[in-house]
């Protein structure tokens, strides 16, 4: 039995084992969502947002992570692309994150030991 498990998700829902790739399928917008026995993890692109212009929140069990690209291509036209995004993951604590060269953003969450007595 593995320690680990993995799922892509989408936000119509879970991607079918035949269609999901890896890092392509990352990059292509879907999400991979990791439950190894020691972390919760999720990688997704954000190819088209800077740092600055992502939001990471735990709040109530969930990861939400929201982008919002706001350009002006002309003194009186902007183009305006944003993303919402919502992953059931623990409560949060010691959350970090990273985005790595090819703009993938890594979301780690470690899961609480329970002590043996």
């Amino acid at each position: 039995m593995s320690s680990s498990s993995s799922h892509y998700l989408t936000p119509q829902g879970p991607v079918p084992r035949e269609r999901r790739r890896s890092t392509s399928a990352i990059l292509s917008g879907l999400a991979e969502v990791t439950h190894a026995r020691d972390k919760f993890m999720v990688e997704m692109s954000v190819e088209n947002y800077t740092p600055d212009e992502l939001s990471i929140r735990s709040e109530d069990g969930h990861v939400f992570v929201v982008g919002k690209n706001d350009k002006k291509n002309h003194p009186n036209e902007s183009t305006l692309k944003s993303f919402n995004r919502k992953f059931k993951m623990p409560d949060g604590t010691g959350l970090s994150w990273e985005i790595c060269k090819d703009k993938v953003l890594t979301i780690t969450v470690p899961r609480k030991q329970i002590e043996k007595t």
